[in-house]
């Protein structure tokens, strides 16, 4: 008796097994460990309870984060997408995958640093795009193909260079540096050249020049080695921005721009930003209704408060369906903005199977914060199923450092050295594609 219900016994484990739902995406977005919560409670009459005291005191923190001298943001994503459909029929399902880890540093004029500057670093860039409509066969049907690149890497940098006196600059000038010089990028850069040098050559008297040959006759530009050379690139931004501005039709802000263009649309963006980040905590009692988020905070070893976080996971179709009928309705129309009416296709459960997501943000003094608390990091997670369409899943996450914790340092006068080739010149090198 005691070995029949041994055997048993496992066979309604494996019964159990069959009939469990395969394991949902997890959109929870985690708070660090430790901290004390701030429970959302109601609060004497005419007084503010400590959950809307936090919340205007997390508010605060983020309009702080534009007030910093220099940001140092670590970018990581995650996301996936399957079942597109690509053909009128539905057979064919397209996939796309996107893994990122890319760096970003700005500084702000303060100080002796008169322009700004920054950099965009992709560390690691992988790419997976399968079941694309690229091209028709002899008898019309489409042919499919599959793009797939991994570890790629380059950077891109914005850098105000000094007038030298020796005559290669006139004045101040704004350049961006493009380092495509990796073998992971080079060989995508390359594959993207001679797809269109063989696209123009079918319509055009345009030919590779034979390195080993004077080319004569029909234009001719250079093979991919010639033209891209170090992988280093400049471009001048004054003089691009100059020729833009000349045009009769640009516009009247375009033409009166200062030489630090990124210093002045930075500045211009933030100040808009710290003018609404003061009402972030009323927004959110406003909008999530009942779906409150988990609220808690942390202190530093002398007893004040150093870190705040906000976390909180949503099934987004059944909020919507839950709202008042106005704000449901709000929501509604903004997926048919071009007319504002709302119809039952746009109901939220008409458009998904499935809308969840979650968030968690910190705001605190620990990552090189000036003036109290700032933004620390921002995770949001998702996982929407469209009905009879496309589920797409993934998350996207930034973490942030200030000032001192800041390591970017500008290019130095050998840094800019190394970076030589005119894209300007690349450019001119391509226009002549008309035979």
């Amino acid at each position: 008796m005691k070995k029949s219900k041994l055997l048993v016994l496992p066979m309604i484990l494996a019964l159990a097994a069959c009939n469990q739902q395969p394991a949902q995406y997890n959109v929870r977005a985690d708070l660090p460990s430790g901290g004390e919560e701030i429970k959302a409670e109601e609060a004497p009459e005419g007084e503010r309870s400590d959950y809307e005291a936090g919340l205007d005191a997390f508010s605060q923190a983020l309009a702080n984060t534009f007030n910093q001298d220099a940001y140092q943001i670590d970018l990581n994503v995650n996301l996936s997408a399957k079942d597109i459909p690509v053909d009128s029929e539905g057979k064919v399902k397209a996939s796309a995958n996107l893994n990122a880890n890319v760096g970003v540093s700005l500084l702000l004029p303060v100080g002796e640093r008169k322009y700004s500057a920054a950099k965009i670093d992709v560390k690691n860039l992988t790419i997976s795009v399968n079941n694309v409509p690229t091209s028709y066969d002899e008898e019309g049907k489409p042919v499919y193909s599959n793009y797939n690149y991994s570890g790629l890497k380059f950077s891109a940098i914005y850098q105000v260079v000094p007038e030298t006196g020796d005559g290669r600059r006139t004045g101040d000038v704004a350049y961006l540096y493009l380092d495509v010089s990796d073998a992971s990028i080079k060989g995508v850069l390359k594959e993207v050249y001679d797809q269109f040098i063989g696209s123009m050559s079918q319509v055009s008297t345009l030919t590779l020049r034979d390195p080993d040959e004077d080319p004569t006759g029909a234009p001719a530009i250079p093979t991919f080695d010639e033209l891209i050379g170090s992988g280093k690139l400049y471009l001048n931004l004054t003089q691009v921005l100059a020729l833009v501005a000349s045009s009769e039709s640009a516009p009247e802000e375009l033409k009166n721009l200062p030489v630090d263009v990124l210093g002045y649309f930075v500045s211009t963006g933030f100040s808009t930003a710290k003018g609404y980040a003061p009402a972030f905590g009323s927004a959110i009692l406003s909008f999530l209704g009942n779906n409150l988020p988990f609220f808690k905070q942390w202190k530093g070893s002398d007893g004040e408060v150093n870190r705040m976080g906000l976390s909180v996971e949503l099934d987004v179709v059944k909020m919507i369906n839950d709202m008042s009928q106005p704000v449901a309705d709000d929501a509604r129309r903004m997926a048919v903005p071009s007319t504002g009416e709302v119809s039952e296709e746009t109901n939220p459960t008409e458009m998904f199977d499935r809308c969840r997501a979650g968030a968690a943000i910190v705001v605190g003094s620990t990552t090189g914060s000036k003036n109290g608390m700032a933004l620390e990091y921002a995770e949001v997670k998702a996982d929407v199923a469209i009905k009879e369409s496309a589920t797409i899943q993934g998350g996207v996450r930034l973490d942030f450092k200030y000032n001192d914790q800041v390591s970017y340092a500008p290019l130095d006068a050998a840094g800019i050295a190394a970076y030589d080739v005119d894209a300007l010149l690349i450019a001119s090198q391509l226009m002549p594609v008309q035979g």
